[in-house]
């Protein structure tokens, strides 16, 4: 698997046989899956803090930048430091210019090493490339459904890349910023 160190932060997948040096020398399989969640609402409350204003628009202000984020421990983070950061940001709805800069525009798209990880990874399933895409097009308009039984590999490529939600329920795209960067 591919992983980076983002502010101290690894992002990245790995199948279990990228875990295993040396292939052929391991009789058996010996990863497991670890599934790592979004943040509950209650998880990311401690960020509000961080905000550095009085509590009740922090709390406002966490509100918005989880209503961009999904929750999505890498994105909250960032976009709460950037939050912090910038104190002109003294109303919730200003959450949303920082979201443009960070994450929005052109330029951060390819500058973000989450953004640009997610978009290497949809791009690089070379064998089923226009299969994944036509999947995540029809999830991104509210068209795919997990019954189907035709996507499940399909949908483990895209749960692995972190665009598409593993929570129970219709499939979805994981966030906002997911939405707005991948359509």
């Amino acid at each position: 698997g591919e992983e980076r160190v983002v502010d101290g932060v690894i992002v990245g997948v790995a199948s279990p046989s990228d875990l295993i040096a040396a292939p052929m020398l391991t009789p058996f399989n010996i990863g497991r899956r670890i599934e790592l969640t979004d943040f509950t609402e209650t998880e990311a409350l401690p960020l509000a803090r961080g905000l550095a204003r009085s509590p009740t628009v922090a709390a406002a202000m966490l509100k918005r930048v989880l209503h961009w984020t999904g929750a999505h421990p890498y994105l909250t983070q960032r976009l709460c430091q950037a939050v912090a950061m910038d104190h002109t940001i003294t109303r919730p709805r200003q959450v949303d210019r920082c979201c443009q800069d960070l994450f929005l525009s052109p330029q951060a798209r390819d500058r973000d090493d989450n953004l640009v990880f997610v978009r290497e990874h949809l791009l690089t399933e070379n064998e089923t490339r226009t299969a994944l895409l036509d999947l995540y097009g029809r999830i991104l308009i509210g068209q795919a459904h997990r019954t189907d039984a035709r996507i499940s590999p399909l949908l483990g490529a895209l749960h692995l890349s972190g665009i598409v939600s593993t929570r129970p329920g219709p499939l979805r795209v994981r966030n906002r910023i997911y939405e707005h960067v991948f359509n």
